[in-house]
């Protein structure tokens, strides 16, 4: 149909093979196919209302499709309503970070449904294949990883095990970051990892037990609770608060948003803040 947008297709499907594709055109015909045989069923169920009966494949049944493709088949799970208004302001929260933050990649969109388990998922996809990465982009995939984390203290004063895997993510990059980049400025141009298994002194410069490796750990903590307090910060401020209230609210709505939904929702000076790099 005329509303397929082929660009957002190219960018959430970059590098995938053929037969993945296919797989993805496939499904894609199939959901459109189930939706318009529930349109024809209700149309003659109710004759006298107009409902149009879809012929062709939309965007909306190729964005069903690639989250089967992605993730698994939709799970049906028993979720309270302060549940789901958690997890609306969890993903929410990864979408406004990922489109607002500097140097952040864009969420292609975002969902609160459940897949093999999973309680929603925000999709950050880098709009260019990059060679090389800045302080500041890992940084920032850090606080878009933690994002969820902080609403859930901002809003409710206590975070939730729905951080699990975010926390993981979050806390694998920041550590890269200090042992192996020599990120950190505290820690300096040490590439402590190396040190460690290719070294003379292997044996004294463990990472867990030599000085620089303890405090190349405490490091880690401090700049994960720095992330996590920057995002705290922005959710409890007036600004970011009002847009978490209406991307949330949206999303519990509609279940899945879009990038362009999202940037039809937050404000375009915010926007403007996230800028792409090297």
């Amino acid at each position: 149909a005329s509303d397929v947008d082929f660009e957002e297709i190219v960018r959430i499907t970059r590098d995938w093979p053929g037969s993945k594709l296919a797989n993805l055109a496939n499904r894609s015909r199939w959901v459109a196919a189930r939706r318009a045989k529930g349109e024809a069923e209700k149309k003659r169920e109710h004759p006298e209302l107009e409902i149009a009966v879809r012929k062709r494949i939309h965007q909306e049944d190729m964005l069903k499709a690639y989250e089967f493709v992605i993730w698994g088949p939709e799970t049906h799970l028993d979720l309270s309503d302060k549940e789901l208004e958690v997890i609306a302001y969890h993903e929410g929260a990864h979408g406004i970070a990922s489109l607002t933050l500097p140097e952040a990649d864009p969420s292609e969109y975002v969902t609160m449904k459940t897949h093999s388990g999973t309680l929603g998922h925000a999709f950050p996809i880098a709009e260019r294949d990059y060679h090389m990465e800045s302080k500041t982009r890992w940084l920032t995939r850090v606080k878009v990883f933690l994002a969820g984390y902080a609403v859930e203290i901002a809003r409710y004063g206590e975070p939730s095990t729905s951080a699990k895997m975010d926390l993981a993510n979050a806390t694998n990059f920041v550590e890269s970051m200090v042992f192996d980049y020599g990120m950190d400025e505290k820690i300096g141009p040490v590439a402590i990892r190396a040190l460690s298994s290719g070294s003379s002194i292997a044996g004294q410069l463990g990472m867990g037990q030599s000085a620089l490796g303890s405090t190349a750990h405490e490091r880690v903590a401090a700049i994960l609770n720095e992330c996590a307090q920057e995002m705290i910060k922005f959710f409890s401020s007036p600004e970011g608060e009002k847009v978490l209230v209406d991307v949330s609210h949206r999303l519990h709505k509609e279940k899945t948003l879009t990038r362009a939904q999202l940037e039809e929702i937050i404000p375009k000076e915010m926007l403007d803040r996230r800028t792409a790099k090297i």
